[in-house]
């Protein structure tokens, strides 16, 4: 009886491994056209994180901006002499400063999502198609020879 149970283990072991190997083998692409494709669309995530990174570098500029003339703001509003039209004049234009930083701020946001938004659905769609396959690699070098791809 432990034998049979024994060789029952083995036998679906041995039939799982092959499942495995077969569903590996079915990863392995070796269509060039196929292969070009999942390079553009690896290009284009990479293109669109590095647009991403210098958009989170200007939100965050801008954000910093904002916040320190918000803080000018706080700290000039509470010494203001209020009978000194030059102080009064000076303080309009930190408040339009501040304004205009403000303003920058919110559209920066804005164009932040936008990208962000562009990169997540590439790597969604890269993901979809081409995340986890393998390439035959003279297929590879073939697709990479004549890689032309379009602009994101």
């Amino acid at each position: 009886m432990r034998n049979v149970i024994l060789a029952a283990i083995v036998a679906v072991w041995v039939v799982g491994v092959g499942i495995g190997s077969a569903g590996a083998q079915e990863t392995l692409v070796r269509d060039p056209a196929t292969i070009r494709s999942c390079l553009c669309e690896q290009q284009t995530v990479l293109t669109l994180q590095d647009a991403v990174n210098a958009r989170r570098a200007l939100y965050e500029h801008s954000q910093k901006s904002a916040a320190s003339l918000n803080a000018q703001v706080d700290a000039r509003r509470a010494q203001i002499n209020v009978y000194n039209n030059d102080e009064i004049e000076a303080f309009k234009k930190l408040l339009e400063q501040r304004d205009t930083a403000a303003d920058a701020a919110s559209t920066g946001t804005q164009e932040f999502d936008v990208v962000a938004d562009r990169y997540n659905q590439a790597v969604a769609a890269y993901n979809v198609t081409c995340a986890g396959r393998t390439y035959d690699q003279t297929a590879l070098r073939q697709a990479q020879a004549t890689l032309a791809c379009p602009r994101p």
